[in-house]
């Protein structure tokens, strides 16, 4: 059998996506947005970054209404 590769194909840059997560996990679960962090684990590495200049939701917003409209 040949040898197959599987990619991940992450769009976008992740910081953003990252801090898209936390105001999503903290209406989730309920939980104040200001106890909730984000970070990369990078398992094979056993190595944990946690950006520093995320988005806040704010920033999430305005740049989600910065983005033109298709059509």
């Amino acid at each position: 059998m040949d040898r197959r590769a599987l990619p991940d194909g992450v769009t976008g840059c992740p910081s953003v996506q990252l801090a898209a997560y936390r105001p999503a996990w903290s209406h989730l679960a309920s939980v104040p947005l200001d106890r909730v962090s984000a970070a990369f684990h990078y398992v094979l590495l056993n190595e944990t970054v946690r950006p520093v200049n995320l988005l806040d939701e704010r920033g999430l917003v305005t740049l989600v209404g910065s983005v033109p409209a298709l059509g």
